[in-house]
């Protein structure tokens, strides 16, 4: 038997065949996605699966695998079941990163720490390596997700742990943690898993910065050097590149504020994303970004010219929320992605909490931003170019008034509205 390895294959979102319910089965041979198991070639054209006499969109045809997908994949007393190779990291390294206006962040970086299978039991997960037997309580699990290599999750008081499976797909895990945790969740659904797991709304916030707390509405800040650079070498090609090969376009670009804070809100479609935006906008826009994006020293400096923030994707960072804060009283602007990550299968992801409950807390301008169409050119699961067509459109812009939304009407609503559009 061909065993394919699936690191830049749709298989990392089709990880199962629906017809036999082989896992980690499924790749693309030009315009079909064929199963290796059963050998059954099923038409992908124009993101668009034929299967059954009946035509799927990618997040259809996720779904539908989804719902196949079952933990109980062993019949053993001992464990639910068992993956295949893989490999452990742990983020134990530290990485010292000083970044606009002096802040200073520390990075958990993870290292490989050994390999072997991780195994399902009722109730923890336990990594059967070749150094040692690592064991992870499934009470003490508070936060999971994916990249595009690793699955990921967090252990309370322990740096966070990375998984890469050689022949399986991580996003395939994410759903397996799901399933696996809701078994003892008495009935309470996990309605968010990262940056932590919970199981009820959170309360809506104070505010913490009102308009008055600006030091200057009139700032409007300049390229730094090494940001020219990059903009002019890199940034303006791969714009320029994509005008031409995915007729990339922009419009309504004067309902961005042309001086002062705002937060610029996006759905999160691709890797391209924070490029495109950032090459864009008149105005220097600084992302929230996940920290281990920092590990890297060759980049940061990339981070730092475009004024990124270090944000932990497992558990509530206060930190960078104090960056911002201060980023915005002087004048400056920041990007986020309420999503937290890029979606899987193109379809709009729930936004995170943390992110309402941060637009709340703080009076400024808010400016949507939608992006089409990016993620047909470049989906998470891919590293090649597909064709298509890329809008970037600016929706509106607006301030909240403070005191006057709960949370969850907040995030239902601005969650709404993208989908709508």
């Amino acid at each position: 038997m061909v065993f394919y390895h699936i690191s830049s294959m749709i298989g990392k979102l089709f990880y199962l065949c629906p017809s036999c319910l082989a896992e980690d089965s499924l790749h693309q041979e030009r315009d079909f996605i064929v199963c290796h198991s059963c050998h059954q070639s099923i038409p992908f054209k124009s993101n668009t699966v034929f299967y059954n006499n009946k035509d799927y969109s990618i997040s259809q045809f996720y779904e539908l695998i989804h719902t196949a997908l079952s933990i109980n994949k062993n019949q053993s007393k001992d464990f639910i079941r068992i993956s295949k190779k893989a490999r452990l990291r742990q983020g134990i390294k530290k990485i010292a990163y000083r970044g606009r206006n002096n802040f200073l962040s520390i990075i958990e970086s993870p290292v490989e720490v050994d390999t072997g299978e991780l195994v399902f039991t009722d109730d923890a997960l336990i990594f059967q390596g070749k150094i040692k037997q690592w064991y992870f309580p499934k009470k003490q699990i508070s936060s999971y997700t994916t990249n595009s290599k690793y699955f990921e999750f967090k252990i309370r008081e322990l740096p966070f742990f990375q998984i890469y499976f050689e022949k399986e797909s991580p996003l395939k895990y994410e759903d397996l943690m799901t399933d696996w945790l809701s078994v003892d969740s008495s009935n309470i659904p996990i309605i968010e898993h990262q940056p932590k797991i919970t199981h009820h709304i959170p309360k809506s916030p104070s505010l913490i910065l009102s308009n008055k707390d600006i030091d200057n509405w009139n700032a409007r800040e300049k390229f730094l050097l090494i940001e020219f650079l990059l903009h002019v070498f890199i940034a303006l090609p791969v714009v320029q590149f994509l005008k031409w090969y995915s007729n990339l376009t922009f419009k309504n670009a004067h309902l961005v504020p042309q001086k002062g804070p705002f937060i610029l809100l996006m759905n999160h479609a691709s890797y391209l994303d924070p490029i495109i935006i950032a090459t864009l906008l008149r105005r220097r826009i600084g992302f929230f970004t996940k920290s281990t994006s920092f590990a890297d020293r060759l980049l940061q400096p990339i981070f730092k010219a475009y004024r990124s923030l270090p944000n932990r994707r497992y558990e509530i960072d206060p930190q960078v929320v104090r960056q911002a804060i201060q980023v915005i009283k002087k004048g400056n602007c920041i990007g986020i992605f309420p999503e937290g990550e890029r979606t899987w299968d193109g379809k709009l992801l729930p936004f995170k909490y943390n992110t309402v409950k941060f637009l709340m807390s703080v009076q400024i301008p808010i400016v949507l931003v939608l992006i089409k169409g990016a993620y047909n050119v470049l989906p998470r699961w891919t590293h090649k170019l597909n064709p298509g067509q890329i809008k970037i459109e600016v929706q509106r812009c607006f301030s909240l008034i403070p005191g006057r939304w709960r949370i969850e009407d907040l995030k239902e609503e601005l969650e709404l509205y993208f989908k709508k559009i």
